[in-house]
């Protein structure tokens, strides 16, 4: 059975991700009806885990995965490597001696365990004594509840975790609440920097961008702007020189590159290496995101008969960020480079461009990040493909960002 995955990243206290907390839902249904928290975390389990292992779904970072007092009783977390698997404790009322014994033998093990605000209510505080982590719901606790809490038990050691942070205000004010871990989509809101206009740093990358937009763009413009700009030059040598192009011959120039990755490639591989150059701020999830949109979408083109307009759909998902990388409007970001309505449009998120074919697949893979399943099924009986293909496109895209990342970025 395939099973469609969401990944929500959580954030330390320097913004890099340190794990992600799965949602989930089996392909094969067409509603999310699972109530039964067993079953769920079995799911997660037995399709996610056992058939494509951790690796595939978060590299080296830490997998936050929901437990029932059944599946804590009965030891299922030992399957799973201590060091990578965080036990995040569902409140299910029944949260008896057997589960606190059960959290007790893990912590000993390793694991870390992770609670809902629930253990702290004096009923669970033989819970709460074994809690590595408490997660606090940032939408359904006032700011003073917020601040209280962490100043309340400063004196255990205990770490929280702010959820469902939203905005990066309410990140700010977490951080200096005292608030380890941060969960929710903050980090995809475009923080304004100025009301100017486009930074003269990124002007470079917005010039590479509008050629690139262009249907015949010009092959030599293109090499001399990379050619101009250090950083441009240096991520698509090492794109060039990795093993996905690699042929034994180093490259040296980029004109010798951008031969080597092909014609066809050029434009993706571009915009790739012009949001790789951000990760010298702290964007590395947004890129991420970003490229897993990017070939999912090119992937499902594909599959939708739509060979001829991969690279449309590929440049829909490495420009949805934009925003976010420049920091400024999408609106205004998108002046800059000249898109097709088409395109364009999708990216706003305008009313007419709603739709057509683009514009539902980019939904569709936004439905997918945030676990939107209802909303998933829709589209894909609107576009007429399977659940089950899109649960694979998706696991495909993660699993090729992260082996992209290790054999390009790690490597140089």
């Amino acid at each position: 059975m395939s099973l469609l995955v969401a990944r929500q990243p959580v954030f330390d206290r320097k913004e890099q991700v340190v794990g992600y907390k799965l949602l989930y839902r089996e392909a094969g249904y067409e509603s999310y009806t699972c109530e039964n928290g067993d079953v769920a975390t079995s799911s997660v389990i037995t399709a996610s885990f056992l058939s494509t292992t951790f690796d595939s779904l978060a590299g080296s970072k830490k997998v936050f995965v929901n437990f029932t007092d059944t599946f804590l009783k009965k030891g299922i977390a030992t399957l799973f490597p201590p060091e990578q698997l965080v036990i995040d404790i569902l409140e299910t009322g029944k949260n008896t001696d057997e589960v606190v014994a059960a959290c007790k033998k893990l912590k000993s093990l390793g694991y870390t365990i992770c609670v809902g605000e629930f253990a702290l209510d004096a009923n669970h505080e033989m819970l709460l004594n074994q809690a590595d982590i408490v997660k606090i719901n940032f939408l359904e606790r006032s700011k003073n509840e917020k601040r209280e809490i962490v100043q309340r038990y400063s004196v255990r050691n205990i770490e929280f975790l702010a959820d469902k942070v939203e905005n990066y205000e309410e990140y700010q004010n977490a951080f200096y609440w005292g608030y380890t871990y941060f969960q929710g989509y903050f980090f995809a809101k475009p923080q304004i920097v100025s009301s100017q206009g486009i930074q003269p740093s990124k002007l470079n990358q917005i010039r590479l961008l509008s050629i690139l937009s262009e249907k015949e763009f010009d092959f030599a413009k293109v090499a001399d702007i990379i050619e101009m700009d250090t950083a441009f030059s240096y991520e698509i040598l090492k794109i060039a020189n990795s093993s996905y192009f690699s042929r034994g011959t180093q490259i040296k120039t980029i004109k010798h590159a951008l031969v080597r990755l092909g014609m066809a490639d050029v434009k993706k591989w571009c915009y790739i290496a012009a949001l790789c150059k951000e990760r010298e701020g702290n964007h590395d999830e947004v890129i991420n995101r970003s490229m897993i949109r990017a070939k999912f979408l090119e992937v499902l083109a594909e599959e939708l008969g739509l060979k001829m307009k991969k690279a449309e759909y590929a440049a829909v998902g490495i420009l949805s960020s934009l925003d976010v990388l420049l920091g400024v409007p999408m609106e205004k970001a998108l002046l800059e480079i000249h898109l097709s309505e088409e395109l364009s449009g999708t990216l706003l998120g305008r009313e007419e461009a709603g739709g057509t074919l683009l514009t539902k697949s980019y939904q569709l893979i936004l439905a997918c990040e945030e676990g939107m399943w209802e909303r998933v099924v829709d589209i894909a009986q609107h576009i007429n493909i399977d659940l089950s293909r899109i649960a694979d496109i998706h696991n495909e895209a993660i699993k090729w960002v992260l082996n992209f990342n290790q054999e390009v970025l790690v490597s140089s």
